[in-house]
């Protein structure tokens, strides 16, 4: 059977579909995918406007159904009401091999239950009823920071296995050799290193956030693609990801280094990057050391520049800087290429000037470095200021604040000489965003936010056509709304009218049912809906109670399935099988043969029990009779007074008779015998 929910029907997941192949950096931006597994519709509808704006939706009318819809590589959210449940009702979900991440929902009699639960690790989360928005939000926000986790795990590759461990190797980058350095430094004993570097000094800080850039690609490569932006959350679970499998600065894009960068873009002041920095600059500081002593200088200068671009003023620094300067003859390419790498641009310079000044490397070669700082310097701010438009147009900061804007970056991004298609996919962005500002505040009535919004998109370009259209577009759904808004106070008026004179079902097409149904179609989520379809529900249930309490199953039928056309069918079932008990008892009773009534031939003579001493009284009696004309298995129903005339009524019945009849098996009969004193 189709669960149906008070929010209309159920969507398909848009978050499963395939969107090519994404590498082993990739990491969607995307709402996650909730579940909210609830026979109460009242619950459905208060949770649904609550979490909508954070969560792809999905009703589920039981915790088995909630089960059915989880799918294989996603792992979902699933919102449990267990408020009046026991571990049996779970265990669908418990022993799903999807895992999902449960939020319970639990009052006062479910607290043993759900505590039992949650020692087995089944449940992560409780919210207690009724339930208060803050901590369902919470709770969400906990549950989709674990769920992304998951993702994460198969969303990021291992470190690169391309580049091979030893400094004589020709021809490889310094940056790829340090995937093996890692390693090696892992057998050498490294995490001695890392213990002393985790206790950094407390002035280390970290770098300014011109500093903290992600780096872009190279021209040509889609780093300034229309991939969607990673969350805030999303990129901190990555970064945690990396800090715990060692990889600090390798492989390139997929490290903890890269990761805390981007934070620091969507959130300067973000107190966890910011730490998680200040623990990673002394991990490598430690590496570098352990590098020098090994004479690995590719690695040790990678790793040194990767610190300094952290926090250039770490006291730890000057030691190493000290034994580099002792071999400087030895380390000037590499000091410079690894400046370069770590994005370290203002040191690259004044290694560059050095060289050239003291003739430590080729003029040529001096002058391709020089081309090289350039171009690098100019693609990382060029990538800074496209994340950082990116981020603002995701978060709404469109053209508010004036200097923490989707607008204000863009303007950079023009004075930086980023490309014109860069610009303009940016651009276009923002203008649709916009127009779609104002089309969200004139829905909701703000006529100020709403010529705000038209105003600073024709200030940013926009044609007259365009926001001509898109006035009209807004006017046209302004009286759309209007319209309907009409409608449903018209159908509700009329369903609350056929409510009171109990025209449930008929007519067809203006009974309370089908004014209601047209209520959903017009807007689900309405509260106005929302109690008419609840009135006319309930009071579908009652009818078909009292119609199966009357023995009149197929009429009860009728209105359970008009009930289920409303939404949900959980709290069906009970019904539905009372429902069919009495269809079943009335299709037996049609078939059975049709027998005449039976005739009294001795009518019992009761003898009135002297111990009655004057009382009036009376008992029914049920018994059989053979088809012989002889009673038999009496029993007493009832009486009155009770247990006084019982054993006289049964002896009294067992000897009257009745007329034999045709048949093979004895006939159940109820007789009432009263008895007077004489």
């Amino acid at each position: 059977m189709q669960a149906r929910s008070e929010f209309g029907a159920i969507a398909p997941n848009e978050s499963t579909a395939g969107r090519g192949n994404p590498g082993g950096g990739s990491f969607k931006s995307k709402r996650p995918l909730a579940l909210i597994a609830t026979p109460d519709l009242d619950l459905w509808a208060q949770l649904g406007p609550m979490l909508e704006s954070t969560c792809q939706l999905r009703h589920a009318d039981s915790l088995a159904t909630a089960a059915g819809l989880l799918k294989a590589g996603t792992r979902t959210i699933v919102v449990a009401d267990l408020r009046g449940t026991n571990p049996e009702d779970f265990a669908p979900i418990a022993n799903s091999a999807h895992n999902p991440v449960v939020i319970a929902i639990r009052d006062g009699a479910s607290a043993g239950v759900v505590d039992a639960l949650m020692l087995e690790g089944s449940i992560q989360t409780v919210v207690e009823s009724p339930i208060e928005a803050a901590a369902m939000l919470r709770a969400v926000s906990d549950a989709a920071r674990i769920s992304s986790t998951s993702d994460a795990l198969s969303a990021v590759t291992a470190p690169s296995s391309g580049s091979s461990g030893g400094e004589e190797k020709s021809g490889k980058s310094p940056v790829m050799m340090i995937g093996v350095a890692v390693a090696v430094l892992v057998a050498a004993g490294a995490g001695w290193y890392f213990t002393k570097g985790s206790s950094a000094p407390a002035g280390a800080t970290a770098a300014p956030a011109s500093t903290a850039a992600a780096p872009a690609a190279k021209p040509g490569h889609p780093a300034a693609s229309a991939a969607p932006v990673a969350s805030l959350d999303e990129v901190l679970e990555k970064a945690r990801l990396a800090m715990d499998e060692r990889r600090y600065i390798e492989p390139v894009k997929n490290n903890a280094l890269e990761y805390f960068r981007q934070v620091l873009t969507l959130d300067p002041g973000n107190a966890e990057a910011t730490e998680g920095l200040k623990r990673l600059g002394g991990l490598l500081i430690a590496r570098a050391r352990t590098a020098l002593d090994e004479r690995r200088f590719d690695n040790a200068l990678a790793e040194l520049e990767a610190a300094r671009s952290i926090d250039p003023n770490d006291p730890r620094l000057v030691e190493v800087d000290a034994r580099l300067d002792s071999m400087r003859a030895q380390t000037a390419l590499a000091q410079i290429q690894a400046t370069l790498a770590a994005q370290n641009f203002d040191r690259a310079q004044t290694l560059l000037e050095s060289a050239q000044k003291d003739a430590l490397l080729p003029p040529a070669q001096i002058a391709q470095l020089s081309k090289d700082l350039e171009a690098k310097r100019r693609t990382v701010t060029v990538g800074r200021l496209v994340a950082s438009a990116e981020a603002r147009l995701a978060s709404g900061r469109l053209v508010t604040p004036s200097d923490d804007s989707a607008r204000n970056s863009i303007a950079a991004l023009r004075e930086a000489g980023a490309s014109a298609d860069v610009i303009a996919r940016l651009n276009n962005d923002l203008n649709q965003r916009l127009l779609a500002a104002a089309r969200d505040a004139a829905a909701k009535g703000d006529q100020a936010g709403m010529q705000s919004m038209l105003n600073a998109a024709r200030d940013n370009g926009v044609s007259a056509a365009t926001l001509n259209a898109a006035q009209r577009d807004i006017t046209a759904a302004a009286q759309k709304q209007q319209r309907t808004n009409d409608d449903i106070t018209r159908f509700a008026k009329a369903a609350q009218d056929r409510l009171a004179s109990g025209n449930l079902l008929t007519p067809v097409n203006d009974s309370a049912v089908s004014n209601a149904e047209r209520l959903r179609l017009l807007d689900v989520r309405n509260p106005t809906t929302v109690q008419v379809v609840r009135d006319v529900r309930a009071r579908l249930l009652s009818e078909a109670r009292a119609r199966v309490a009357g023995g009149k199953g197929g009429e009860a039928a009728s209105f359970l399935d008009a009930a289920e056309s409303l939404g949900g069918d959980a709290d069906l079932a009970d019904l539905r099988a009372a429902v069919a008990t009495a269809q079943a008892a009335a299709a037996t009773a049609a078939a059975a043969p049709k027998l005449p009534p039976l005739k009294m031939t001795r009518p019992p003579r009761p003898k009135y029990p002297a111990s009655a001493k004057g009382v009036e009284g009376w008992v029914r009696v049920e018994f059989y009779v053979t088809p012989q004309g002889r009673t038999e298995r009496v029993r007493v129903m009832s009486s009155e007074p009770a247990g006084l005339f019982d054993a006289a009524a049964i002896s009294a019945m067992e000897s009257a008779r009745f007329e034999e009849f045709d048949a093979t098996e004895s006939r159940l009969a109820v007789q009432r015998i009263v008895f007077k004193p004489e």
